[in-house]
């Protein structure tokens, strides 16, 4: 099975590729959700996380909040790192064996993940794909889902690579700032792309 990478800053347009290459049949793995996860069956993840921040990620009865702790490590570059540093090793070692586990089979496996480039899981790729866009439309977009401000918004594109950035250290880029369209048009052409590279 073929690992592509898919990363894209807050907003980009990434988990809408995501889902494209899935409803294709493909396999996806969201290491966002794969990480809470992982972190709320973890007791040991859930020691080390409460030991750096303290109480102030925790519930009433010493329990580890997970929406406290998003909020305490998206307030500096600091602690989202401290953070990274503690769920990132780990999360390596879940996707890698998950990679080993289904190496023998055929097919395309994305995984979307914001912070591809940042965290360098880029090194169990084939290839990453980065969905770019405005920040203004990453804004917007992120504002509809409506569980963050703009504010909180703002501060987390901050700690992100900037698309100049990841541009750099891409092996393709979608710019997503037209219709929808427009972006499926651009996801297929990659796609038949892939599946031609790879003979798939």
């Amino acid at each position: 099975m073929i690992p592509i990478g898919i990363t894209g800053g807050l907003g980009s347009g990434k988990s809408t590729a995501a889902e494209f290459f899935k409803e294709k049949g493909n396999e996806v793995f969201d290491a966002d959700v794969e990480a809470k996860a992982y972190i709320s069956k973890s007791i040991s993840i859930q020691g080390k996380i409460i030991k750096t921040f303290g109480n102030i990620v925790t519930t009433q009865n010493g329990k580890l909040d997970l929406r406290k702790l998003g909020k305490v490590a998206f307030q500096s570059s600091f602690d989202q790192q401290l953070l990274n540093g503690i769920v990132w090793p780990e999360l390596y070692i879940v996707l890698e064996d998950k990679l080993n586990s289904i190496s023998s089979q055929k097919g395309f496996f994305f995984v979307d993940a914001a912070l591809i480039f940042e965290s360098k899981f880029n090194s169990l790729f084939k290839e990453v794909l980065l969905i770019k866009s405005s920040k203004r439309n990453r804004i917007e977009r992120a504002l509809m889902r409506k569980t963050l401000t703009e504010k909180q918004i703002q501060e987390r594109i901050k700690l992100q690579y900037t698309d100049k950035q990841k541009s750099a250290l891409a092996s393709h880029v979608i710019s997503n700032n037209g219709s929808i369209e427009s972006f499926t048009k651009s996801l297929d052409k990659y796609y038949q792309s892939i599946k031609k590279k790879f003979s798939i």
